[in-house]
């Protein structure tokens, strides 16, 4: 679920406010707060585009300044895990969006925050009919339409929860871990599992569906079913949310979380 979390924070800002298109192909980049360097082959932002050069990346404050030798770019109101980690790492980094069809890829990508997200080989695709005149609300409204993700490896750090919860289950032998992760949604419904691989490794699975609320400043996800191979296990998952999760613009009132994306 906490990936789930990760996923709703991409794409709640006001990052593409304005812009109809946006473009970036193999983008490596490493960043040590608050500077980062990097290259790139190509990126277009509207009418504009750089190719084949150098970059800079610096946070100012509540931005993000992208440099390059030919083209400059301030990310107002940039996404806030980015604003707070420590360090990332992009290695081949891709994405296109706009005119209703959205893809991201990436190689490899670390993010460290409070602990090391990672992921590797991963893909991302939204397609949708929004007609809304501004590309972050095509990007929530399209994705909410059809999106699918899929990484060969996803690496969150989970302080200790999902350990604490299974160490309270019987692990069914029959039962293969899953290899990948892979998130689908049609019509705001979502089906989701990945293999969690600490101590333990283990296939979770999850069914719900998500809306958005407030003009598009909230979102509200309801959590179906969750399970652990063949045992269902949403209560318990959903109790040890309620209970870890600290975050005020996060609320779980089981069935539902309801995520304050901005003001």
């Amino acid at each position: 679920m906490r990936t789930l979390f990760l996923l709703t924070i991409l794409f709640s800002s006001s990052a593409f406010a304005g812009l109809k298109q946006l473009g970036v192909k193999n983008l490596s980049l490493e960043y040590n707060s608050p500077k980062g360097v990097g290259s790139v082959e190509k990126i277009e932002i509207g009418l504009s585009k750089t190719v084949n050069h150098p970059l800079e990346v610096e946070k100012i404050e509540g931005t993000l300044v992208v440099r390059t030798p030919v083209l400059d770019f301030t990310w107002h109101e940039a996404w806030k895990f980015l604003l707070d980690a420590e360090s990332i790492s992009l290695l081949n980094a891709n994405l296109t969006a706009g005119k209703g069809k959205h893809d991201i890829s990436v190689d490899q990508a670390k993010v460290f925050l409070k602990g090391e997200y990672s992921l590797r080989k991963a893909v991302a695709h939204c397609e949708g009919s929004s007609v809304l005149p501004d590309l972050e609300y095509q990007l929530m409204e399209d994705c909410r339409e059809s999106m699918k993700v899929e990484a060969d490896r996803l690496d969150v750090p989970l302080d200790g929860f999902l350990i604490d919860m299974l160490s309270r289950l019987p692990v069914p032998d029959e039962e293969q871990p899953l290899k990948n992760f892979t998130l689908t949604v049609k019509e705001g419904d979502f089906y989701m599992y990945f293999l969690a691989s600490y101590v333990v490794k283990a296939g979770l699975r999850s069914w719900g569906s998500f809306h958005y609320e407030d003009e598009l400043k909230s979102m509200v996800i309801r959590i179906d079913l969750i399970k652990f191979g063949i045992l269902p296990v949403t209560g318990m998952v959903m109790k040890e949310l309620k209970e870890r999760i600290k975050d005020p613009r996060i609320k779980v009132e089981p069935p539902f979380i309801r995520i304050r994306m901005r003001e």
